[in-house]
């Protein structure tokens, strides 16, 4: 049985204070993982690979500025210890930056697993064209 997959009980800090919810992790492949956090009313489902006692966590977000809406990443690197706990700190870019360091932790709960992956596809949007590449001019 892997010691990473499974239901995660997730307390951290941020910007607005201390916050708890569920994190499930699923395995898909040798060191790969499907994660998804869920805090309060937001969702948000990310990847992960593992390497020695590291597990290095990414989803994407969207976030709002005046008019515009801005697409952020958000990172998170936990140390996994023994007692299926992880322990980890994150940051998200931020228009003009990055944010501060902030503390996150991960209690896995005995005896639950993640409910079926087959729940977490989700359709993907339409392609868009993708606009063509311009080559940053060397002086």
């Amino acid at each position: 049985e892997d010691t990473i997959e499974g239901v995660y009980v997730c307390q951290g800090v941020s910007p607005s204070g201390p916050y708890e919810g569920v994190v499930e992790v699923w395995k898909h492949g040798d060191n790969t993982y499907v994660l998804r956090w869920t805090i309060g009313d937001r969702v948000r489902r990310g990847v992960g690979i593992t390497n020695g006692d590291t597990l290095a966590a990414s989803f994407p977000g969207l976030a709002r500025l005046g008019d515009r809406t801005l697409v952020i990443v958000t990172i998170v690197l936990y140390k996994i210890e023994a007692g299926s706990r992880l322990t980890g700190e994150w940051a998200t870019s931020i228009p003009n930056g990055v944010s501060p360091v902030f503390p996150e932790t991960l209690t896995k709960l005995p005896g639950t697993r993640p409910e079926p992956e087959e729940e977490l596809e989700e359709p993907l949007p339409p392609e868009q064209p993708t606009p063509p590449v311009r080559p940053n001019k060397i002086a």
